[in-house]
């Protein structure tokens, strides 16, 4: 993890991470946030909606599909959007409940086996291997 600070406020820019670690991090964390211009399933959103953590993320395809109403969303190519979003959202505490609250719900809607089966295209797709026979 490193730490870059850039505001008042301490940013931590983690890159990938193992697993083990997550759960410690968001439960300290004000928000997620997601910048990517694609991204396989949104696993890191419906992490972070379990863990009660608000999500600011870019508005790619599986985002969006995971999210639903329960994040703020900006588009892809607009960072300063990002940023405003973020700002926004850490400003006001109405709005991160609000988010916290849907993130938690929307979390119990995600369905466990197509999450699984989308992980597992995405591990395909990277490896270039069948890992599974799904009957697919």
């Amino acid at each position: 993890v490193t730490g870059v600070q850039t505001c008042a406020l301490p940013i931590w820019v983690t890159g990938t991470l193992p697993p083990d670690d997550v759960p410690a991090l968001f439960r300290g964390a004000s928000a997620v946030v997601l910048a990517t211009s694609h991204e396989g399933f949104g696993l890191p959103v419906v992490e972070a909606f379990a863990s009660g953590v608000p999500v600011v993320a870019t508005a790619a395809p599986a985002i969006v599909e995971v999210a639903d109403d329960a994040a703020l969303l900006v588009p892809v190519d607009e960072p300063g959007a990002l940023a405003d979003a973020l700002r926004r959202l850490l400003r006001d505490a109405a709005l991160a409940s609000e988010l916290r609250a849907r993130g938690l719900e929307r979390a119990t809607r995600i369905d466990e086996p197509r999450v699984a089966l989308a992980t597992l295209r995405v591990l395909e797709q990277a490896s270039g291997v069948r890992l599974a026979a799904t009957g697919d």
